[in-house]
């Protein structure tokens, strides 16, 4: 089933979907040798707070974190690691 947004509705989405790729430029300024994936958890969650935002997936089916952030030759998605 196809549900029809509203005008109101769209443009939420546009806002969130900026929003978004505001956040992913943010962690790509982050991205080096030695960051964990744990201190990008944290620059996400707060970033998302400090622009009103919640991240969708956080408390869904009991999963923590803001993020799904995965090294190298790691799984796709992975949890945070306080580890480097």
């Amino acid at each position: 089933m196809i549900t029809i947004k509203s005008e109101r509705e769209i443009n939420l989405m546009h806002e969130a979907g900026k929003l978004l790729a505001a956040t992913h430029r943010e962690i790509a300024k982050m991205i080096k040798p030695g960051i964990t994936t744990w201190e990008i958890e944290e620059f996400v969650d707060n970033y998302l707070a400090e622009h009103g935002a919640t991240p969708e997936q956080k408390g869904y089916n009991g999963y923590k974190y803001a993020t799904c952030a995965s090294v190298n030759d790691v799984i796709c998605h992975g949890f945070p690691q306080k580890k480097h």
